[in-house]
Formats: structure tokens, sequence, C-alpha cells
């Protein structure tokens, strides 16, 4: 499997994206890891020496939020590729009315200004990203529209598709399964997952 780095900004989807890139069949953990340690070291070698005492390889899974700067996680997309130059990048987008309304929900930010925030660190994100291999943005509001549909791209792009069987287990399973010996995490929310509904699509 390809080294995995996930970025988007808060409350843009990162988390849903990031659950069903670790339910992907061949994915070697059950979740992605969100530790930032990992790309302040100075060699890739320091950082998987690091981490081999957590993890039994580095697969690393990465969620970057902006912060209202997008400097910030450019140069995190800079060192992970310094260490994993064959490495994916996954980055999700979302419309920023709805980033600025969840984030008024959960922060208590202002919504105008976050709307801006976003929309214009994003935008110098996707500019930046044009040029950079492997690569793959994805919109928040069509992977819940179809979200069979983008799994299987996302899925394709880290190495094989399962059959319809097992992605709709995917998406509709809440709590932890087997597959061919090995456990799934499940999307393990009480009732969905932005607007993905357990019980059917």
């Amino acid at each position: 499997m390809p080294n995995v780095f996930i970025t988007g900004f808060e409350r843009s989807g990162t988390t849903l994206l990031r659950r069903l890139v670790s339910m992907w069949p061949g994915y070697e953990k059950d979740v992605i890891h969100e530790q930032r340690k990992l790309l302040t070291y100075k060699t890739r070698q320091e950082a998987e020496n690091n981490y081999n005492d957590q993890y039994s390889s580095i697969k690393s899974g990465e969620k970057i939020p902006y912060y209202g700067n997008s400097a910030f996680i450019l140069n995190y997309i800079e060192r992970f590729h310094d260490f994993w130059p064959e490495g994916l990048i996954f980055h999700i987008v979302r419309d920023p009315v709805k980033v600025a309304e969840s984030c008024l929900r959960t922060f208590k930010r202002p919504m105008q200004s976050t709307a801006q925030t976003y929309a214009v660190n994003v935008q110098a994100v996707l500019n930046w990203l044009l040029d950079e291999p492997n690569t793959f943005t994805i919109q928040y509001e069509k992977l819940i529209e179809k979200p069979k549909d983008y799994i299987k791209l996302i899925y394709d792009k880290l190495g094989s598709v399962p059959d319809d069987t097992v992605l709709d287990k995917i998406l509709n399973t809440r709590e932890p399964w087997e597959y061919e010996g090995k456990r799934m995490c499940g999307l393990r929310y009480s009732d969905h997952v932005g607007r993905i509904n357990h019980n059917g699509l």
C-alpha cells in the first residue's frame, strides 16, 4: 500500500475521508493516526524509527487543518513528498459557507470571516497542488451524494476496489466487523457520517 496523507480544513470532511480510507481492505491498520510529529523529523528514517515502536510499519495518514494559514499545510505536503515521493495525497474541500456554518456551531466562529478565510486558503492550496503528482482533490458534497462511486475511485488509487458487497458493508456498518480475517473498524457514528445514512444509500 502507498503512504497516504489526508489533508483538509477543519469541518470540511477530513474525519469522514480518514475513516473511509482506513477501511480499505488492504489497509494495514484499523485507523490512520493523526499525529503531526511524523513530518517534523529531519529525515524519513528518523520518522520511521520513532513510529516503528508504535506501528508495525509506517503507512502515514495525517489530518492537518489549515488554521487560516495555507503556508502551514503546504509545508507539511512538501515534507511528506520529501519522505515519500510516491505517496498519495487526498485533499478534501467543502463549500465555504457550509464550513463556516459548522465552525459557528462547533467553535462559535463568525461565519463571514471563516468562510472568507477558508475560501482564500483552500484556493491557495488548490493552486499549489496543480503541479503536485499523486494528488487527488475530493469534494465533500459529491462524496456525500455518491459515496460508493467516490470510494471506488479512492480505493482504486490505493490499489484495488473490493466488490459491491464489501463496499456496501463499509458504508453501512457502524460496528467493527471482519473481512478475510482482518478486523474492519466500521464507521462508528451513532446514526450517520455527514449525510451518509447507514441504513441505506
